[in-house]
């Protein structure tokens, strides 16, 4: 079986290994491992195999379309500098016929959000998509209602959105531009009363005026 490199860092990053953890557990040298990532080389079948059996032993399984599985979670990578877009596309999509549709923005800055971006949001708003999203105090631009927003302290907010809709969440890896989709309906419901604990003990802003120059 062949596994490209995107889903090789998809599965460290649902195991939480570093390259070094990698290297351990599958005896390959982790300068191997970089050069695997990275598409410096060409692997040898030995390799990918020892990589393999490590991933089997900690539970993960790959499919097609850089496909990542783990006990019933199913995971893809999200990757470059259009990411969001592909998974606010994902957002439309599954959402679209749902009876509640929502979607959930935790850790949100609308100024920074691109042409592209808003568009998106334009559509999923047009369908019927409900939108809730916290944001970092003192943060004025907001492009929707702002009855659906929350602010963050400032000593807690990290721009690294998380998405939750449906049976499915989308983590920003730090600030690279990289993504997990993550479809598991039990592990969306958890993120999801987390998200609804913390909505309701943040307080309303219900005499804030928006400075956003566009509205969605």
């Amino acid at each position: 079986m062949i596994i490209s490199p995107s889903q090789i860092r998809a599965a460290r990053a649902l195991l939480r290994w570093s390259q070094k953890d990698l290297s351990e557990y599958s005896g390959v040298s982790a300068i191997s491992i970089a050069n695997l990532e990275l598409e410096e080389k060409e692997p040898k079948a030995v390799t990918i195999q020892k990589i393999l059996n490590a991933f089997d032993k900690a539970g993960i399984e790959f499919g097609e379309q850089d496909c990542v599985k783990r006990k019933g979670i199913n995971v893809r990578i999200l990757e470059g500098e259009n990411w969001f877009i592909e998974a606010l596309e994902d957002v439309y999509l599954t959402l679209i016929d749902s009876k509640e549709p929502e979607l959930i923005v935790d850790m949100a800055n609308d100024r920074v959000s691109p042409p592209e971006v808003i568009g998106m949001y334009k559509k999923i708003r047009n369908a019927g998509i409900r939108m809730r999203q916290t944001v970092e105090e003192e943060n004025y631009y907001l492009m929707g209602p702002v009855s659906e927003y929350r602010w963050i302290p400032k000593k807690y907010f990290r721009n690294w959105v998380m998405l939750i809709y449906g049976d499915k969440i989308v983590l920003c890896l730090s600030e690279e531009q990289r993504a997990l989709l993550i479809n598991n309906k039990s592990l969306a419901e958890m993120e999801r009363q987390k998200f609804n604990l913390v909505w309701d003990l943040l307080t309303p802003l219900n005499n804030i005026v928006s400075t956003a120059d566009e509205r969605f």
